[in-house]
């Protein structure tokens, strides 16, 4: 078995004598991120609404490995010199049936696959990675089931028709399983940087992180959404750990298990950006449609909306000619019949003033991400990232749509006490 190994006053890993050791160590296998039954890659067209609707029927059992393949996997590793096995593993493959329903026989799985590394010419270092990209495949990425982002009133089917999020399994021809064309107009590209400041994703991260102050409104069964998701991913994730405990002690005490880490490369969503109608600063990589946070808001309501457009040149990324994304009406948000038929479905009961209501249900905007209150301008909402609990802020109106506002005649550079409650 590995030998133990020791942290140093400094923080250093070391040998028992004090010798500072180097982990050399590689992920297990990014096949983790989509499920094994059905087979379901980023190649796997969207053709019909079982890509969602069955979301809660896959297994990742035999990703990353076919269990009778370790040993030889192992073995190659460690002849290339590997002493250390990130092993990766995604939110969705432990409950991707509904909050608290957890596929047992994937954690099984998981502690078999454990068993086989630490067997495998004397083991090797493993320590584990809750994986995610992108928040969920759904949006792109890999990580949390669907249902996470049904929680928070989003509806992913319609994410293509208006850019909430770049899932490159709408653009595979059914027939031939092959790109829908070559340039960027019929197969857009996709990378992490470009896709973490979608709707989708930036949403679900400002919830998970900041739910309390963004949406203090948005209670799921009693629980603000922050503490609601928060919750439910630290209970599966430690559900796994102390199952592994429980059917595998030998792998903490042969020295196997070394870590857990807590989440892979979590987003910021909107928290820290100053101003949501542009494009932050810092922000250099940018490719394809380019909207701003406040114009993904926009496109989200199912309004069409002109965006910077991005290419990749021999000189890096140039801001193209702008281009104008018509989402034809539909939203990125779930109607109030879908939402009835999933909160139902999973039990959610949710409270908003004191009747149920969807705290995310029509848009950022209507969902209270920031609620202002003026004499003149009652419920009127100012998408702007408050800065404290109570200031004041002046903004040109002339920026707001007519249907995300309610009521009449827009004035520009109109000031407002900003409520962030």
């Amino acid at each position: 078995m590995p030998a133990k190994i020791h942290i140093s006053v400094n923080g250093e890993f070391c040998d028992k004598e004090g010798n500072v050791i180097q982990l050399r160590g590689v992920n297990l296998d990014p096949s983790i991120k989509i499920p094994a039954k059905p087979f379901l890659s980023i190649h796997t067209p969207i053709v019909d609404g079982k890509y969602f609707e069955d979301a809660d029927k896959v297994s990742f059992i035999n990703h990353p490995l076919v269990l009778e393949d370790v040993e030889e996997h192992i073995i190659r590793l460690k002849s290339l010199g590997y002493n250390t096995i990130r092993l990766p593993f995604t939110w969705e493959s432990l409950e991707h049936a509904g909050p608290g329903q957890y596929d047992y026989d994937y954690m099984d799985y998981i502690v078999e696959v454990l068993t086989r590394i630490n067997s495998a010419e004397q083991g090797m270092y493993v320590y584990l990675d809750p994986h995610q990209d992108v928040w969920s495949r759904f949006s792109g990425g890999s990580g949390a089931p669907l249902w996470t982002l049904h929680c928070a009133g989003f509806q992913p089917a319609n994410f293509q028709a208006t850019e909430a999020a770049i899932l490159h399994n709408y653009y595979i021809d059914p027939k031939t399983g092959r790109e829908i064309g070559k340039d960027e107009e019929s197969y857009p590209k996709m990378v992490w940087p470009t896709n973490y400041f979608k709707l989708a994703c930036q949403t679900m991260f400002t919830l998970f992180f900041g739910g309390k102050q963004f949406a203090p409104k948005c209670i799921i069964n009693g629980e603000n959404i922050q503490d609601y998701l928060q919750g439910k991913f630290n209970d599966a994730i430690m559900t796994l750990y102390a199952r592994i405990k429980d059917k595998a002690p030998e792998l903490f005490d042969n020295n196997c298990i070394i870590g857990l880490e807590s989440v892979n490369e979590p987003n910021c969503g909107y928290m820290g950006e100053a101003n949501l109608d542009v494009i932050p600063k810092e922000r250099n990589l940018k490719l394809g449609r380019t909207p701003t946070a406040f114009q993904s808001f926009i496109l989200g309501e199912g309004i069409k909306c002109t965006v910077d457009q991005y290419k990749r040149t021999f000189f890096g990324f140039t801001k193209g000619k702008p281009c104008t994304v018509n989402p034809g009406g539909k939203k990125a948000w779930l109607s109030a019949q879908e939402r009835g038929t999933i909160d139902a479905k999973y039990n959610w009961k949710e409270i908003l003033n004191g009747s149920p209501k969807r705290a995310f249900g029509n848009c950022m905007a209507s969902g209270k991400i920031i609620e202002v209150g003026a004499p003149s301008y009652s419920n009127q909402i100012i998408l702007v990232k408050p800065m404290k609990r109570f200031s004041l802020i002046t903004i040109s109106l002339s920026i707001i749509p007519r249907r995300i506002t309610s009521s009449g005649p827009l004035i520009k550079n109109h000031s407002f006490f900003c409520n962030n409650q």
